[in-house]
């Protein structure tokens, strides 16, 4: 018997499929089953599968007979794995040669039933820069989340956090106890059909089976390519189809809103995942927005407002792109008078929000070749509780790579 089996939803994967299962095959942990579950792919992916992986029986590709999305090949993928553990890679990603076998030592001698470890973000010729930052930065956060938490009560402390949830909701950053995963998804319908932010929904589904987690960001075991695959979200050059994939989260949302409906859970972890699920659905939902071009922006936030109806504007983040808002919304003839109003509205909200607000406190770093512990610094102040703030770093020439961190930040 497996000790692990290894999901991966694939795609028209064709162009990354050779870089995954090199990874997979590389693996030092020998007993694994790789289980690869083909969306009726177009392009010769299943081809390519098939020679690359002919040689190794740990290998297992399945077909599906109809077009649906990851999740349902994600779960068809849980019912036909044989190992005491289960974990998760995209066609377009990699696990680094030892992932398997120290998720597995881990999550053994824990003795939990969700082990959440880290990811490296590689930069591809379709990486833009402001996304490779923007992930890199969010890394940061995840690596100070570690911890052993044994009853369900510390895990909800852990999955609920103000800003969201508290850790990334990405499958492929987590191995599970087979059982668990088996009997979560045995109990959804089985025509389910989702649009984006399908690994929110089955991390939410997986919620009443978790009693114990630990967490420890630091085992930096997965890949994830910036810039590549189905999403590909950090492309320079994200296209409106793209986007209104991306919008699908709303669909998401409504179906885990009818799955906490009848999850064995209290009404008070309902009501936290549900807030916690819009949160993160509809930021990255407007976060995106600003990636498409000039003459996309204004059909952009047509698809935003259809899709999330009176939240779309909520906490959208407007302020660092007032120019764009005004030359290619306000004055776009796509757009509707009712939602340029609602825009303004918006804009008029932040502005008088800003100019109101005075820093109550002032903190002042000087700075001198500390580039070993200046992270750590800025993290701590960054996460104040205190939002009215100011952070004056001052750095006194120095010769190591502070100016580049405090840049950064």
């Amino acid at each position: 018997k497996p000790s692990i089996s290894i999901i991966i939803p694939v795609y028209n994967g064709s162009k990354t499929i050779d870089k995954c299962v090199s990874s997979l095959k590389a693996q030092t942990l020998k007993q694994c089953e790789f289980i690869f579950v083909d969306d009726c792919s177009t392009d010769d992916t299943v081809e390519k599968l098939t020679s690359l992986t002919q040689d190794d029986n740990r290998f297992i590709i399945l077909r599906q007979e109809k077009h649906f999305d990851p999740f349902q090949s994600r779960k068809r993928g849980i019912a036909t794995a044989t190992g005491e553990y289960i974990m998760f890679l995209d066609a377009d990603d990699t696990f680094i040669p030892k992932a398997c076998e120290k998720a597995y030592k881990i999550i053994t001698r824990k003795n939990v039933d969700l082990f959440l470890f880290g990811s490296n973000a590689v930069q591809t010729e379709a990486s833009s820069k402001k996304a490779i930052k923007g992930y890199r930065q969010y890394l940061r956060f995840e690596n100070k989340i570690r911890g052993l938490y044994r009853t369900k009560e510390e895990c909800r402390e852990l999955y609920f956090k103000e800003s969201g949830f508290g850790f990334s909701t990405s499958l492929a950053k987590k191995i599970f106890k087979a059982e668990i995963l088996k009997q979560a998804m045995n109990e959804l319908n089985p025509m389910l059909y989702l649009g984006y932010g399908q690994d929110l929904y089955q991390l939410i589904a997986t919620m009443p089976y978790i009693s114990s987690i630990y967490a420890n960001n630091h085992y930096v075991l997965h890949n994830y390519f910036i810039g590549e695959g189905a999403t590909q979200l950090g492309q320079n050059n994200f296209s409106i189809e793209k986007y209104k994939r991306l919008v699908s989260s709303a669909n998401t949302y409504i179906e885990i809103e009818n799955f906490l409906c009848n999850a064995n859970l209290s009404d008070l972890d309902k009501s936290n995942a549900l807030t916690c699920a819009k949160k993160g659905l509809l930021i990255s939902a407007q976060k995106h927005l600003w990636c498409l071009s000039d003459e996309n922006l204004a059909q952009g936030f047509a698809m935003l407002r259809e899709a999330w109806k009176c939240d779309y504007l909520k906490n959208l983040p407007l302020n660092e792109n007032l120019q764009r808002v005004n030359s290619f919304v306000l004055e776009s003839i796509a757009l509707s008078q009712e939602i340029k109003e609602e825009i303004r509205m918006a804009i008029s909200n932040q502005r008088g929000r800003i100019s109101m607000v005075t820093p109550l406190v002032s903190i002042i770093i000087p700075v001198y070749n500390v580039e070993k512990y200046l992270r750590e610094c800025l993290d701590s102040v960054i996460n104040q509780t205190m939002s009215s703030i100011e952070i004056i770093c001052v750095d006194d020439g120095s010769t190591d790579s502070s100016a580049d961190i405090l840049k950064e930040y």
